[in-house]
């Protein structure tokens, strides 16, 4: 087991706006396959409309379990994008799910990678990341690392959405 691993501080939503096209992410931490897919399902039904629910997780603490998928989008432009910033953010235990509103303007594979790509490198920034170190010696399983925020915004680790195409950030309650 891995002495330190990093995963997101919380849930959170962070939408991206690109030639009229929104980009919803959602960014979750989970501790399995199962609860991955309950967000995605739960992503999916909140916004039926959409057009694609893609997703990327990546799951243990040494992130041996990743899967993503490109929903729709041609293949390469969104699930491996968006899988690509998890692991270049070393996280792990996290689910993120773009939710895409088509805006009229076809954006192209290189569009789609940056754009998939972009959404959830800001959500990831936006929600912020915490870390879990392994507190001294012990069994080695997760009920003996210690959490530490790195990064939030405000601390309060409460849900959090933002619309960065209008420069809005808002916590709800």
């Amino acid at each position: 087991m891995a002495d330190r691993y990093l995963t997101v501080a919380g849930t959170g939503v962070h939408e991206i706006e690109i030639r009229r096209s929104r980009f919803l992410c959602a960014l979750a931490p989970v501790t399995s396959e199962e609860a991955a897919r309950e967000v995605i399902a739960a992503r999916k039904k909140a916004d039926p409309a959409a057009r694609h629910h893609c997703h990327a997780f990546v799951l243990g603490a040494d992130g041996r379990t990743q899967r993503s998928s490109d929903d729709g989008e041609p293949a390469g432009t969104a699930g491996t994008p968006m899988l690509e910033v998890l692991r270049r953010r070393e996280l792990t235990d996290t689910v993120a799910v773009v939710t895409r509103y088509f805006g009229g303007v076809l954006l192209g594979a290189g569009g789609l990678i940056r754009a998939y790509g972009q959404a959830v490198s800001e959500a990831v920034d936006v929600v912020g990341v915490r870390e879990y170190r392994r507190r001294g010696p012990g069994r080695g399983d997760r009920r003996n690392l210690a959490a530490h925020l790195v990064s939030d915004k405000d601390g309060s680790n409460r849900p959090y959405h933002s619309r960065a195409q209008r420069g809005i950030a808002t916590r709800p309650g």
